[in-house]
This record gives structure tokens, C-alpha cells and sequence, in this order.
């Protein structure tokens, strides 16, 4: 499940990252453009029935990404990490959900900011409600953009959101490209 998870946030980087090569008159310049981000998750009345499996991704289209950066706010591991300059990659694992809401900030400037998402029903009852997620998005403190989902119960699938700093005003979804 978390091999899924990373490999979707993978591609994801790459149309991300092939989509702010491509500049046009209109378009804004990506890698200059670097701020510290935070994503503010809240859970509908369910999230006591459910464990979350987050994958993090902080990226920097020029570089500058190193060791020491992480989410912080994450309940993050080293296991299945990936450090690269232009790129950070971390899962956070959540067993149960501690309360009605996570925030998880970036600990250095980001060109980009993913999150990927896959929720398990962790109680006995087979006919679950979804879970429902308001996704805020903040840049230096300012929320810029929402999104709001719902996870099935145990559908081991991902549901992966971006933002780019320099174009806040639009989230890129996961679903847009199935």
C-alpha cells in the first residue's frame, strides 16, 4: 500500500514538475518561486474509525532541498523515505486518528507541496461512513486554497492533492488524471 502510495505521488511530481518546465507568456516562473507550506487536515464526526497513511512531498524544481527537512506536525518515519535535492518524500503513519484535525508544515521553502491520502476503517462495523476531509492549503501563514473529499473505507487507493506556491489558486487533483 505505501509502495502505491509513493509510486502515485512519483508520477504526480513528474507532471508536476514537466508541466513547470513548459513556460509561456502567461506563465508564472516555478522555480524562483519558494515558500514555506502547511496543509491543515479536518475529519468529519467518523475519524475515530479510521488509521491514515499519509505520503508527503516537498519539492523544489532548482534544488536546495536537504537532510533536514521534514513536516513538521507529521507523525513521520525514515522507513521508506526519499531525500533527493530537488525532492522529499515521507510517509506519515496514523494508527488511529488523534483528533478531529492534523497540520503538517513544511520545514524549509517548497516549489511544490503533495499529499497523499489512504484511509482504513480500523472498527468492527463492515458498512462504515467515509471519512470526510476539509484539506487546507496555507502559504507563510495565508490559506490560499481548500479541497474537500471523502476516503471509502478501505479503499486502498490514494487520493494525492498539490499546490505550486507560485499558482496557489489552483489544487491539483489526483482524480483529474484517471
Amino acid at each position: 500500500m505505501i509502495r502505491k502510495m509513493l509510486t502515485g505521488i512519483l508520477c504526480l511530481s513528474a507532471l508536476l514538475y514537466s508541466s513547470c518546465s513548459k513556460k509561456g507568456e502567461n506563465t508564472p516562473d516555478f522555480s524562483l518561486t519558494k515558500k514555506i507550506v502547511e496543509v491543515k487536515l479536518t475529519f468529519g464526526e467518523s475519524y475515530s474509525n479510521y488509521s491514515l497513511v499519509l505520503g508527503l512531498q516537498g519539492t523544489s524544481i532548482n534544488g536546495g532541498l536537504n537532510e533536514n527537512f521534514n513536516f513538521i506536525g507529521a507523525n513521520t518515519t525514515n522507513e521508506n523515505s526519499i531525500t533527493l535535492p530537488e525532492s522529499v518524500i515521507k510517509t506519515a503513519n496514523y494508527y488511529v486518528l488523534p483528533s478531529s484535525q492534523l497540520s503538517i508544515k513544511t520545514s524549509h521553502p517548497v516549489s511544490t507541496f503533495s499529499i497523499a491520502m489512504t484511509a482504513l476503517n480500523i472498527s468492527e462495523a463492515d458498512n462504515s461512513e467515509p471519512l470526510s476531509v476539509i484539506i487546507d492549503f496555507y502559504i507563510e501563514g495565508k490559506k490560499v486554497n481548500s479541497k474537500t473529499t471523502k476516503l471509502d473505507a478501505n479503499d486502498f487507493g490514494s487520493k494525492v492533492y498539490a499546490i505550486h506556491v507560485a499558482d496557489p489558486d489552483k489544487i491539483i487533483d489526483s482524480s483529474e488524471f484517471n
